[in-house]
């Protein structure tokens, strides 16, 4: 279920049959470098979820797509503050 607007640090949240959460933040890029921002509240919201968080980095979004799936980003990513935003590289 889509529930960007409404402000919760994440844009999808999913359930399974088993009433599994799953917390989805995506980024799309049309370039290749894979670098985002990360709003500060998206940032809080994916460390408090922990394992629940997961993070898709779409980069190459006008050309051949290449996706990142990371679960519990804020714990397998490092992070760069940028005035009151994250920012990553994937790779």
């Amino acid at each position: 279920m889509d529930v960007s607007a409404n402000n919760e640090g994440s844009d999808v949240k999913s359930i399974s049959p088993e009433e599994l959460k799953r917390y989805n933040e995506v980024k799309g890029r049309s370039a290749s470098d894979g670098s985002i921002i990360l709003t500060e509240n998206e940032m809080n919201r994916l460390a408090k979820l922990g394992d629940a968080a997961w993070l898709y980095i779409i980069i190459n979004c006008m050309s051949t797509l290449k996706l990142f799936r990371i679960q519990n980003p804020t714990k397998a990513l490092n992070f760069e503050l940028k005035t009151r935003a994250f920012s990553i590289f994937a790779r």
